[in-house]
C-alpha cells in the first residue's frame, strides 16, 4: 500500500514540476514563428535519469504528454483567444513528449536492464531534442524547409538544454555522494564512540574486581 502511494506522490509530483516548468519558456520567433525555448524538457531529462529505477522513459514521457499541455491549455486561456486556436497552440507538446519518450527508452533498452551511463544518456537526450526539433519546425514552416540558420539555432538550443541537464544530475549525484558519505562517516564515528564506551566500561569492570 505504502509502496502505491510512493508511486502515486511521484508520479504527481512528476507531473507539478514539469507542468510548472512548462510555463517558463522564453519566446523566439526569430528561429520560426511561435517557437519558445521552454525549460520542460530539460526537467523532464533529469527526471527519466533520477527515475529510471522505477518508471520507464515512456512511462515519464506519458505522464508529461498527459498533464503539461493540459496545464498550459488551462493556464493560457485569454479573452478573444477560441479553445481551438489555444489547444492547437497547446498541445502539440504532447506528440513531442511522446517521440522524445520513444527515442530515449530506445537508447535505454540497448542497455538490456543495465543503467545507463550519464554521458551515453545525454548523447541520447541532444539527438532526440535536436532532430524532433528539426522536424517540428519542418512542419511549421509553410515551404517545409529548414534553413542553415534555424539548423545552427536549433543545434545550439538542444546543446544548451543537455549542458544545463547534465549540470544538474551532476550536481545532485554529487549532493547525494557526499549525503551518503557523511552519514557513512557518522555510522563509523557512533561505532568507534560505542567501542571506546565499551572498553572504558571493560577497564571500569576489570579495575574494581582487582
Amino acid at each position: 500500500m505504502n509502496s502505491y502511494l510512493d508511486r502515486i506522490k511521484n508520479v504527481l509530483m512528476i507531473a507539478l514540476i514539469i507542468s510548472v516548468a512548462a510555463q517558463i519558456n522564453i519566446d523566439a520567433p526569430h528561429v520560426a514563428p511561435g517557437f519558445v525555448f521552454a525549460i520542460d524538457v530539460i526537467v523532464l531529462d533529469v527526471f527519466i535519469f533520477c527515475f529510471l529505477d522505477k518508471y520507464t522513459a515512456m512511462q515519464i514521457a506519458l505522464i508529461s504528454a498527459v498533464f503539461s499541455p493540459t496545464f498550459r491549455f488551462i493556464t493560457s486561456m485569454k479573452a478573444g483567444v477560441s479553445m481551438v486556436e489555444n489547444a492547437v497552440n497547446c498541445f502539440p507538446d504532447a506528440i513531442f513528449f511522446i517521440i522524445y519518450g520513444i527515442i530515449i527508452s530506445l537508447c535505454v533498452k540497448a542497455y538490456r536492464g543495465r543503467r545507463i551511463p550519464l554521458l551515453n544518456f545525454c548523447i541520447s537526450v541532444f539527438l532526440a531534442d535536436f532532430l524532433i526539433e528539426v522536424y517540428f519546425m519542418s512542419i511549421i514552416r509553410a515551404d517545409n524547409f529548414v534553413t542553415m540558420y534555424m539548423f545552427n539555432t536549433l543545434l545550439v538550443i538542444a546543446l544548451a538544454r543537455t549542458g544545463i541537464s547534465l549540470f544538474i544530475i551532476v550536481t545532485m549525484e554529487y549532493y547525494m555522494h557526499v549525503q551518503t558519505e557523511r552519514a557513512h562517516n557518522r555510522k563509523i564515528q557512533f561505532m568507534v564512540n560505542q567501542s571506546v564506551t565499551i572498553a572504558d566500561e571493560m577497564r571500569f569492570i576489570l579495575n574494581n574486581k582487582e
